[in-house]
């Protein structure tokens, strides 16, 4: 009935529970949604939890998908990382492991837009004026242009304060004086030699709000004449500039009153009204 020394083997630990998921994923680099010219995303998220082996590491992923599965590659043990991106839009990934190999829920972030290339200057309309729409460089046009419309290649800025309301200050529409030839052709003296400036009455976006429109303040327009479309401090939502001021050159010979498509002369005395 004697017994012997008892002999001892564990703990077995058993953990079957993933860790949590992680809280706070962010980056410290980037704003969700709005670009920047930065190419490095920076991340950081806090700690995630594990009932018994504890955490030991992450997996991360940053892609142009705004869900992942999780790879169950630990890619860090660390709470931050940082990461080198093109232009585009990227979404950030992380989920948790623990020492029994339980991998957590995925946490996600963004997008993140990178934004490195300069806005263009795509096209120049001027309202009711040219066959095809566009308004070419030196280009004469036939009727008195009451509105021109700038196309970009992405959304620029200044934008005013209510959806569709554009700042008109970086668009200057000038006429040549008694030397015929445009002078203005700087941003930096507007306007220059006998260069006579046109007011803008205001400025919009199309529904795109790649398109400026502007409107001209002459009451009937843009009559004959030398003009030029000046185009000065654009800049794109990361704040990308254009890469040099932007002119458009054209003339209006506008000598046929029935190609006005606005019958807008009535206050000149071109146009008389007869009531019925």
């Amino acid at each position: 009935g004697n017994c012997a020394a008892a002999e001892h083997l564990g703990p077995f630990w058993v953990d079957a529970t993933a860790p949590s998921t992680v809280i706070a994923l962010n980056s410290t680099s980037h704003s969700a949604e709005t670009p920047s010219t930065d190419s490095t995303i920076d991340l950081e998220w806090m700690a995630a939890t594990d009932n018994l082996s504890g955490v030991v590491g992450y997996a991360v992923d940053v892609s142009t998908s705004a869900t992942w599965t999780c790879d169950k590659v630990k890619d860090t043990t660390a709470l931050a990382t940082s990461t080198t991106r093109e232009d585009g839009s990227w979404y950030a990934h992380v989920c948790a492991a623990d020492e029994a190999g339980n991998w957590g829920d995925v946490a996600s972030a963004g997008p993140f837009i990178i934004d490195t290339i300069a806005p263009e200057v795509l096209a120049v309309h001027a309202e009711g004026s040219t066959t095809d729409g566009i308004l070419s460089e030196d280009e004469g046009v036939l009727t008195a242009v009451t509105q021109l419309a700038v196309d970009f290649s992405e959304i620029v800025a200044p934008l005013g304060g209510d959806r569709g309301i554009a700042d008109p200050s970086p668009y200057h529409v000038l006429t040549t004086g008694p030397n015929g030839v445009l002078d203005t052709v700087e941003c930096t003296a507007i306007p220059a030699g006998d260069d006579v400036g046109i007011a803008v009455d205001g400025a919009w976006t199309w529904s795109d709000e790649e398109t400026v429109s502007l409107q001209i303040a002459e009451p009937t327009g843009l009559h004959a004449g030398r003009y030029g479309l000046l185009v000065c401090d654009v800049v794109d939502l990361a704040g990308n500039a254009l890469p040099a001021p932007f002119i458009r050159e054209f003339t209006v010979n506008a000598g046929n009153l029935l190609s006005d498509p606005n019958f807008d002369h009535v206050e000149a005395g071109h146009w008389e009204t007869d009531s019925p």
